[in-house]
């Protein structure tokens, strides 16, 4: 009941939700309960952030500004690959070729249903900027934050809330990257197929569900028209 505050969204009763059923499982493994009572509860599904989370290159500018150095170097990464951020926060300095200017992962979000490793294609800007990293940290993570740890979703958040409100950028978060990515290559006319291989999907659908805000952008749609002349 709790969860179904009028002014939350579906994705955040969902992220609250996977919250505490987390908690009642840590607590049944642990012994303190004899049973799950959130067993079979439904969660309502996370709706995509599409177009509201995508970032103009003056605002992601203002957020490098404000953002601490740790967390700066995090956001390049992203911006110039659109890794997720965990795929990003996981990388080490062996997982990158730098000759061919590509990083692969072996552990990532859709390995089970791809059944391939992830490829994460770098710009020379990227490549660059991974390689000040691997020479700063030749094993570990390539990228830490400010205690020298790997970054993880609460450390990500708690720098991206400061930053954000620093710079005055309400929306941004650190997926919202990835989203931007996505955005820029498809409103840049990269086809979509490609779009989809350099985000690690093994198929359109997914950036068809999630991307379909570029639709609303009038002048994409107008230079799309033209081929009628």
């Amino acid at each position: 009941a709790f969860a179904n505050r009028p002014d939350w969204t579906p994705s955040t009763k969902n992220t609250w939700l996977s919250a505490i059923m987390s908690a009642f499982r840590w607590a049944v493994r642990s012994g303190l309960l004899a049973m799950n009572p959130l067993v079979g509860l439904r969660k309502p599904p996370c709706g995509s952030r599409g177009a509201s989370a995508v970032l103009t290159a003056d605002q992601f500018a203002r957020l490098c500004e404000a953002a601490n150095p740790a967390f700066r170097l995090f956001l390049r990464g992203l911006w110039l690959t659109g890794c997720r951020p965990g795929e990003l926060a996981r990388l080490t300095a062996k997982d990158v070729d730098f000759g061919t200017g590509v990083a692969v992962l072996t552990e990532h979000q859709t390995a089970g249903k791809t059944g391939r490793p992830r490829l994460v294609f770098l710009c020379p800007e990227a490549v660059a900027l991974f390689k000040e990293q691997a020479d700063a940290h030749p094993s570990g993570p390539l990228f830490r934050n400010s205690w020298g740890n790997a970054w993880n979703r609460y450390t990500m958040q708690k720098a991206m809330t400061a930053a954000r409100t620093k710079a005055e950028v309400p929306h941004a978060v650190c997926y919202g990257l990835r989203h931007t990515y996505a955005t820029d290559a498809l409103a840049g006319g990269v086809p979509d197929a490609t779009v989809a291989a350099l985000l690690g999907h093994s198929g359109t659908a997914m950036l068809h569900k999630h991307y379909s805000h570029l639709t609303s952008r009038a002048d994409v749609m107008r230079q799309a028209a033209s081929f009628r002349g």
